[in-house]
């Protein structure tokens, strides 16, 4: 088999080394194609030996000794010095054939010493002959994310995201559902109501599911039950099978975000936790802030009903990816469920939730009834507290609480939690009341303070990892306190860039502070603890929402009582935005007891060495 060799026979050796120094052995290669077989009939010797002008073109020659260095680079037998990026010629090629005078005996032996050996050996070969002409290769990055912790993030982003959507999208339908269904808005309110109650009692029970069926099998289950109750929801006919079906969407949303978050936290580890949540918490932040704005879409465009099909594609999306990528988790002993505790705070969760939830719909305490139900809450959750610190395997290990680090982590997540939940009502109302905005329009100027926080959260994890957690939530949380008090001083008509650039502002503050939180609670606990804790922080973010909605919307009602005129009605709003003040104060407060016990956790384990 003859080769045919692109390069003229007349060029002289020194040219033809100068251009050969300059590509690799396998892309030398590839220039060298063989010619059609029915040229020639001859064919190279066994072994792959071939004669030409008596002497072997492909042979197996051993490794021949280095030749002498000098300073400034190879001393080769001709007297010539090599250029310092030429210590190594093309080794694909053999040394014997760089001293041949024709080009054609030095591309044959590049192309059969390439065809010859093995890939590998070829790459490796060809990566040592530029070696000198390349960048040193810099050492691997231990903050890159993996490719199992990618996947993790992929999923477990896209069944929070879908939770957290379904948490505001419903509440521009409840008019439309009413009329729909024949059904008073007393009736369709429990849509919202039942979701909340559903959530709050399945939370507790997280931990001890995903330690004893496994968390990627809860994650799996628990997004599988809530797609089919999505697509339940969007063919029910009569209110009460709607109610239903929410009930059955929130108790899988409460074990699938826990889950979700225990898988992120598992997987990342204490040196990327803070970018993984930072970058898996932009898309579940957006996603309630758009909920309204894409709810209003649907209403005008779809039909109700499309707000619970979205879910579908979402949802099977999510299984689908769930069973392919999510790494198999080890099972825990946890031992038997703790009946006792988790009826304690079943009920108390739910009896607290639903009092709440009745004073936040009524605008005022007009009747004893919600009041009661919130005692009966408050004593059963306390009674949950004290039997928890006394049993040996509790439901939820509450003595995480004597870590500082975690308490303060914990109390901020609480002001968190009333600060994003609660205020966010207050909002779309103004817009609504005040500048008789429609839906649509209300979610389009929602969507700067979403921005604010999406980018607070992008960008937190390198604030995080130069300041520590405990400072970049203080600064957070000022920058919240600073972007909220200008809300209390609102109009009628106030521009709408200047409410916008306020929003934006406090969004900043808002994400600068989740994140840091929460990645200080992770980072102080044991692995094996990583469950209760995320239990924990779901409820307290819950609770704390649901108190500040109840208590926005009593102090808004009793200032738009006999408030007819948009002056009137404003002014009303800005007194209940000096509670919101309140709450960003309170969220702040806490954060400096976590820049403390930071620093005595720091000095910890520096003062133990020395003692």
């Amino acid at each position: 088999m003859r080769f045919a060799c692109p390069w003229p026979g007349k060029r002289t050796r020194q040219n033809v080394e100068s251009a050969l120094q300059r590509v690799s052995g396998p892309v030398l290669a590839l220039l060298c194609v063989p010619e059609e077989r029915g040229s020639s009939n001859r064919r190279p010797p066994a072994g792959g030996v071939r004669r030409h002008r008596g002497r072997p073109t492909c042979a197996r020659r051993p490794a021949r000794p280095r030749p002498e260095t000098r300073k400034g680079g190879t001393h080769h037998s001709r007297g010539r010095v090599a250029g310092r990026c030429h210590r190594r010629r093309f080794a694909a090629a053999s040394r014997w054939y760089l001293r041949r005078r024709t080009a054609r005996g030095l591309c044959m032996s590049c192309h059969n010493e390439a065809v010859n050996r093995p890939p590998e050996r070829v790459i490796a070969m060809s990566a040592e002959t530029n070696q000198s002409a390349r960048p040193a290769a810099s050492p691997p990055d231990d903050m890159s994310f993996s490719p199992a912790l990618k996947r993790v993030m992929v999923v477990t982003t896209l069944g929070t995201f879908m939770a957290f959507l379904d948490t505001t999208i419903v509440n521009l339908a409840l008019h439309p559902l009413s009329v729909s269904m024949h059904a008073s808005l007393d009736t369709i309110q429990w849509l919202v109501t039942a979701y909340l109650l559903a959530l709050a009692a399945f939370l507790p029970a997280t931990s001890w599911l995903a330690g004893r069926f496994g968390a990627k099998n809860m994650y799996v289950v628990s997004i599988a039950l809530f797609t089919l109750a999505s697509l339940a929801c969007g063919l029910a006919d009569s209110a009460a099978q709607l109610i239903a079906f929410r009930v059955v969407q929130g108790a899988t949303a409460g074990i699938a975000v826990p889950v979700a978050q225990m898988l992120l936290v598992r997987t990342s580890g204490p040196k990327l936790m803070a970018r993984a949540m930072s970058m898996t918490g932009v898309p579940t932040i957006l996603a309630p802030v758009i909920g309204p704005t894409i709810g209003g879409l649907l209403l005008e465009h779809a039909g109700w009903e499309w707000i619970f099909y979205l879910n579908v594609p979402i949802g099977v999306l999510t299984v689908v990816l769930s069973l392919r990528l999510l790494p198999r988790d080890t099972r825990e002993d946890t031992g038997r469920l703790d009946v006792t505790g988790l009826l304690l705070i079943i009920a108390g969760g739910v009896a607290l939730t639903y009092g709440l939830a009745e004073i936040g719909r009524q605008g005022r305490v007009s009747s004893s009834a919600p009041l009661i139900w919130c005692v009966v809450g408050l004593v059963l959750v306390t009674s949950f507290t004290v039997y928890a610190l006394r049993a040996r395997k509790p439901l939820v290990d509450l003595r995480l609480f004597k870590l500082p680090v975690y308490a303060a982590g914990a109390l901020t997540s609480f002001c968190l939690g009333a600060a994003v939940f609660g205020a966010s009502i207050l909002l779309p109302l103004y817009f609504q009341i005040v500048r008789h905005e429609g839906a649509v329009v209300t979610g389009l100027l929602l969507i700067a303070q979403g921005i604010g926080v999406a980018i607070a959260i992008w960008r937190s994890a390198r604030l995080i990892d130069k300041l520590g957690s405990g400072l970049t939530a203080l600064i957070g949380g000022t920058i919240s306190i600073v972007a909220t008090i200008p809300f209390a001083f609102i109009g009628a008509h106030t521009p709408y860039w200047y409410l916008c650039l306020l929003m934006f502002v406090r969004g900043l503050g808002v994400g600068g502070t989740t994140v840091p939180a929460t990645t200080a609670i992770y980072r102080a606990i044991p692995p094996a603890k990583i469950g209760d804790a995320t239990v924990q922080l779901n409820v307290l973010q819950r609770f704390g929402g649901s108190l500040a909605t109840a208590v926005f919307i009593v102090v808004l009602q009793s200032q738009l009582t006999g408030a007819a005129d948009p002056v009137r009605q404003a002014a009303g709003f800005g007194t209940a935005f000096w509670w919101v003040v309140a709450i960003a104060v309170g969220c702040t407060l806490p954060t400096f007891l976590l820049v403390s016990a930071e620093r005595k956790a720091a000095r910890a384990p520096a003062a133990a060495p020395a003692a």
